[in-house]
């Protein structure tokens, strides 16, 4: 009798993880839709889409080789020009031009209710270590999703159509990425650290919100690593940010990471804390759950906006 108690018990808990665990990725997914719609109001009031960064107006962006033109001349990452989009005016107001005012400004629609490194710590670490729930360790608010360079290029905004015109329905604008990543280097993602202003000269820092770009890819246009995609170990490159062809992916090349962890986490791939899936957001601010078994080759065309290639059939 006990035993079958035992086992009861058992399956009632699996069943409880589960459910919790569907509303959890329900709530994920609002998030990024939103998120993706922002970007359309964006571009409807600025004529085009919002840069993956920016320095102030009339200022050199090392990132982009040249001038920046941003809304309201004022320096930031997307998330943050996306803030007013996202009923989040006063916070967007509080920066007063500049994002990195917003120290320890956490806001719910960044994070992921499964992401459960919010508070991750490792007292031997500190580059693991968040600062508070969901502040990552430079002191700024963490976020579960990143922007895709590609589509928000920082040389320069265009409108959504000229942005990604392989079609805004085929292209990957936002991924999940664990606000705390350890098994493999180490980040922590933040929505309102502008590596233009703060590091210029990082150019793939590690606390950048965005993944893609060319250099996730090393000199011969070969991956080094075998990967595709994140903000740490292989990262975006802003003064060209158009990543090698696919014939280019060495045979391990993996796309992403799902269900995974703080100390599982790579930060050389997008990450997701869902079992089995990613959520992902399109450029038509549709949402997509990417089943963890997608090809590199299928994921690196869905996140290059203009390589013409058609979607692979594990799309």
């Amino acid at each position: 009798m006990i035993a079958i108690i035992a086992i009861l018990i058992g399956l009632l808990l699996s069943a409880v993880q589960k459910v919790r665990e569907a509303a959890s990725r329900a709530r994920c997914t609002n998030n990024v839709r939103q998120i993706g719609l922002a970007v359309h109001n964006f571009e409807s009031t600025n004529g085009r889409v919002p840069p993956a960064v920016g320095n102030f107006n009339r200022l050199g962006n090392p990132f982009t080789g040249g001038p920046t033109n941003n809304p309201d001349g004022n320096a930031g990452t997307i998330f943050f020009y996306l803030l007013p989009y996202l009923e989040q005016v006063n916070l967007y107001q509080m920066a007063a031009g500049n994002s990195m005012n917003l120290t320890g400004q956490v806001v719910s629609g960044f994070v992921c209710p499964s992401d459960s490194s919010a508070s991750a710590a490792d007292p031997g670490f500190a580059a693991c270590t968040m600062l508070g729930p969901s502040v990552g360790r430079d002191g700024y608010g963490a976020t579960s999703y990143l922007a895709n360079v590609m589509a928000f290029d920082p040389r320069g905004g265009a409108p959504l159509t000229l942005a990604m015109p392989d079609g805004t329905s085929n292209t990957v604008c936002f991924a999940e990425h664990l606000q705390d990543c350890c098994g493999w280097g180490s980040n922590t993602p933040e929505w309102a650290l502008n590596m233009a202003v703060q590091f210029p000269n990082v150019r793939d820092g590690q606390s950048n919100p965005i993944f893609g770009g060319a250099n996730a890819f090393n000199s011969t246009g070969l991956s080094n690593t075998g990967y595709f995609g994140s903000n740490g170990g292989g990262s975006a490159n802003f003064t060209n940010p158009v990543a090698a062809s696919v014939s280019a992916l060495p045979t391990n090349a993996v796309a992403l990471q799902v269900g995974s962890t703080v100390w599982k986490c790579d930060t050389r791939v997008t990450s997701s804390a869902h079992p089995g899936v990613m959520v992902v957001g399109l450029g038509d601010a549709s949402v997509r759950l990417v089943s963890g078994s997608l090809s590199a080759a299928t994921w690196m065309n869905a996140c290059t906006p203009n390589d013409g290639n058609v979607l692979g059939s594990d799309w």
